[in-house]
């Protein structure tokens, strides 16, 4: 194929200017630019410029033009690539109908890793957004949903600041809603959770029946049909993440049952199979936490069958007293439990017979065993509550902000809230009217200098940002783990 030198190119360029009504006869002029994109630099350049300036007037040669100038967009030269690139959103003003075609070859672009390349094609998006918000969106997503990871990463970054500044009509939340929901499918991670977001952002999506359906697609996305493995770090991620992600949407009137019931059911009977990560994070916390937060919005029945699948993983975590007197004594002295797991597991089994009360009180053995584990359990987490506030005994509001003071203060937080969650249990028959501030959703007050007792026992209305993730080593054994698990060697 001969190429057209630069001598030719103006010369074609002139035979169209000056053709004018009838430019559109000259199609051989206008296709013998477009072969100047393979050319040489210069050749290129004009290429680039003439390909444009009469796009417009030859419709039936669109998909050549947009071809041609897509070669100039892949160019090795920077500054061809750019030129090229800048002149894409006119294309779309001469020809609204190649706009998403054109929107997603600029997100395909969004992985270069040229500063000022990128900015070029952020600019030329913002046009194309401002030309046809919906038609832009649709080219973008076709990349969120097949493109590369850094494509997808980018995308979704573009959509979401340009979402920040412009007021969506009902049409563009309809638009936006669907082509979301189209494709959680085919993403997964942090551009699932990126699209949760804007689609919860959408204003029509933020009513009952809106976060009922994100509800709906994160338990999908859960793969709540799939057996669980507990050996498996990225099943056990992926339960951690979909459920932290569903706390988000969930309330009395949005419960999130099949996920609350695949945990009790399907996760929670594994727990003891559930390995720490690489970092040490427990992993057994992270996932009980969870179970106890959704637990609060239960709806007014529970299948008895739930709650016997999440009682026998609590009596695991609250072994019966020893035979001997004497052994009884020694292990309160130096005792190997799990509080802060205990806590979670506890909190939830609270709530769950508190809707379904019958579930001890029809068994009276149950309920005789179950008492004999809360009052061996509970004595050790007094010696446990007396140790700590020794420890704390006036300790000034600076002290107290030491990571060691601080974590023996949740450690207290975590005793206390057992003791009262047990207390519960031993009326006849139980009753279940005492509330308890979870120690991993609220930080610690501690109270004024000179005074001889931490407020660190007592609900706290302030909430923290982060669980505490130190670790501390009382006299007796550790407060193990980045999530704060109270065990002992």
């Amino acid at each position: 194929m001969t190429m057209p030198t630069v001598e030719e190119l103006y010369k074609y360029a002139d035979n169209l200017i000056n053709a004018g009504d009838d430019i559109s006869k000259n199609e051989a002029d206008y296709i013998a630019i477009t072969k100047a994109s393979k050319g040489n630099l210069q050749e290129k350049k004009l290429a680039a410029q003439f390909i444009i300036r009469f796009f417009k007037h030859f419709p039936s040669l669109v998909e050549t033009a947009i071809d041609s100038q897509l070669d100039l967009c892949e160019d090795d030269d920077a500054d061809i690539r750019r030129q090229a690139i800048r002149s894409l959103p006119q294309m779309c003003k001469d020809n609204i109908t190649v706009l998403p075609r054109i929107a997603d070859v600029l997100a395909q672009l969004l992985q270069s890793e040229d500063p000022s390349e990128l900015q070029v094609v952020n600019t030329a998006l913002g046009s194309l957004f401002r030309l046809d918000c919906k038609g832009t969106l649709s080219g973008i997503f076709d990349q969120i949903a097949n493109g590369d990871d850094l494509v997808k990463e980018r995308s979704l970054q573009f959509i979401q600041e340009k979402l920040q500044n412009i007021s969506m009509g009902k049409d563009v939340q309809t638009f936006l809603a669907t082509r979301i929901k189209d494709t959680v499918k085919f993403v997964g991670g942090g551009e699932f959770l990126g699209l949760i977001k804007m689609l919860s952002s959408i204003p029509a999506m933020q009513s009952i029946s809106g976060r009922t359906e994100i509800i709906g697609i994160i338990e999908q996305q859960a793969g709540l049909d799939e057996e669980f493995n507990a050996k498996d770090s990225e099943s056990v991620n992926r339960v951690i993440v979909c459920g932290k992600e569903l706390l988000r949407f969930m309330s009395k009137n949005a419960p999130a049952s099949k996920f609350f019931n695949h945990l009790c059911r399907n996760v929670i009977p594994h727990l003891s199979d559930i390995e720490p990560t690489p970092d040490e994070t427990d992993c057994r916390l992270e996932i009980t936490r969870l179970v106890a937060d959704m637990s609060q919005h239960t709806g007014a029945s529970i299948d008895p069958s739930l709650i016997g699948s999440f009682f026998e993983t609590l009596l695991t975590a609250m072994p019966l007293p020893p035979d001997d007197p004497e052994a009884i004594a020694s292990s309160l002295e130096d005792p190997r439990l799990e509080f802060s797991l205990v806590e979670t597991l506890l909190y939830t089994f609270h709530r769950l017979v508190s809707v379904s009360p019958d579930y001890l009180v029809d068994s009276p053995e149950r309920l005789s065993d179950f008492r004999i584990r809360l009052h061996y359990f509970g004595r050790g987490a007094q010696v446990y509550v007396r140790q700590l506030r020794t420890a704390l005994e006036n300790k000034d509001a600076l002290e107290m902000k030491s990571p060691d003071n601080k974590l023996k203060a949740v450690a207290l937080k975590v005793t206390t809230n057992i003791n009262a969650m047990i207390r519960d249990f031993f009326h006849n028959p139980p009753v279940f009217k005492t509330t308890v501030s979870p120690s991993w959703r609220h930080t610690v007050k501690v109270s004024s200098p000179g005074s001889k007792r931490t407020s660190v026992d007592e609900p706290s209305t302030t909430v923290a940002k982060k669980p505490t993730t130190s670790v501390y080593a009382p006299p007796t054994g550790r407060f193990s783990g980045r999530l704060g698990t109270i065990t002992y060697p």
